[in-house]
């Protein structure tokens, strides 16, 4: 497990962008990100890898809140949103927090530059799809 994130912050490293290194409930190690953005003042990434070493989860929790009674209204704006999207898909959580997710199969040797393609893709995902969610969220459109 360990392996994966430890090629994804070498990468990071190479790169000059700073990270922090955390850890799940379960006690998995993960790794967050943080970029400035144009439309919100900043896109959080958390990037976590599977036990079997293999795979990349990378999660962009609370891009925004929705009130329980624009629920039905903010599921058709996350579906036409899922529907342009490629990379990454937006979803609802318990708690209406709209979560924007992206999983990957990688190697050790893939890791690094996957991993940091897929969270530059997740940036410019989240920011992108902000000021839509927001109209369907205050002005009753998607």
């Amino acid at each position: 497990m360990e392996q994966i994130l430890d090629r994804l912050c070498s990468h990071l490293d190479k790169n000059n962008y700073k990270y922090d290194r955390t850890e799940t409930v379960s006690g998995c190690g993960a790794v967050r990100v943080r970029f400035r953005a144009h439309n919100l003042d900043m896109v959080e990434l958390h990037i976590l890898a599977d036990l079997e070493n293999t795979n990349l989860a990378l999660r962009c929790f609370d891009v925004c809140r929705v009130p329980k009674d624009q629920l039905a209204r903010m599921e058709h704006c996350l579906n036409e949103l899922n529907r342009r999207r490629r990379w990454y898909h937006f979803y609802m959580d318990e708690e209406g927090g709209v979560v924007a997710a992206c999983d990957a199969v990688v190697a050790p040797g893939t890791a690094g530059p996957v991993g940091m393609e897929l969270i530059l893709r997740g940036v410019d995902a989240v920011d992108e799809s902000y000021p839509i969610l927001m109209k369907a969220l205050w002005s009753g459109k998607e």
